[in-house]
């Protein structure tokens, strides 16, 4: 949504999207790499998925809610404790993306150590940001520790190091003089 959004604060009508110029923006500000929730997203489908089979397999449990949404996660953590077995153990596309870059990526893709990754989302909402900030969102970290993949005494990180709304973006891109919609369409 957030492709939507910024051409919506630049002045474009609604629903335009934007994917393209905005990965140009994003370079010009001095992103090096950029990736779509969508892979990610999926990979938490994937992982929903295999826990419905699971819990339908075992009828425990059911029925089996999404965790994409941290606003919907939180309602039912303070407001609804009864839910809580009912709710995905996967990680929403955000934190997936997160995880999966500071793990798989910088291992395959980026061959860097995954301390270096500096893992920014951008994101439809608010509650994004409050999820990233939770402690247990350090799997990344823990994973990588688990596997010997870095030394036992390295300090936790977040699977994700900041977190932008759409708005945040738009905002970002005025106060560096950069307008998306000037920019190149990219696809990387």
């Amino acid at each position: 949504s957030v492709r939507y959004a910024l051409g919506e604060a630049f002045g474009l009508p609604v629903g335009t999207v934007t994917t393209g110029k905005m990965l140009s923006a994003l370079k010009a500000l001095g992103f090096s790499h950029c990736w779509d929730t969508e892979f990610a997203a999926d990979v938490t489908i994937w992982e929903e998925a295999s826990e419905f089979v699971e819990r339908l397999g075992g009828q425990k449990d059911l029925p089996l809610f999404t965790s994409c949404c941290p606003g919907w996660v939180k309602y039912a953590e303070t407001y609804a404790a009864d839910m809580l077995p009912h709710l995905s153990t996967a990680k929403s596309p955000l934190q997936m993306g997160g995880t999966l870059a500071k793990t798989w990526a910088a291992k395959h893709i980026l061959k860097c150590d995954p301390r270096k990754v500096y893992f920014v989302s951008m994101t439809p909402c608010t509650a994004k940001i409050f999820e990233a900030s939770r402690p247990e969102m350090n799997t990344a970290w823990r994973w990588l520790i688990e596997h010997k993949e870095i030394p036992a005494n390295t300090p936790s990180f977040q699977d994700i190091d900041a977190s932008l709304t759409a708005r945040d973006l738009a905002e970002l891109f005025r106060r560096k003089g950069i307008n998306p919609l000037l920019m190149p369409k990219t696809r990387k």
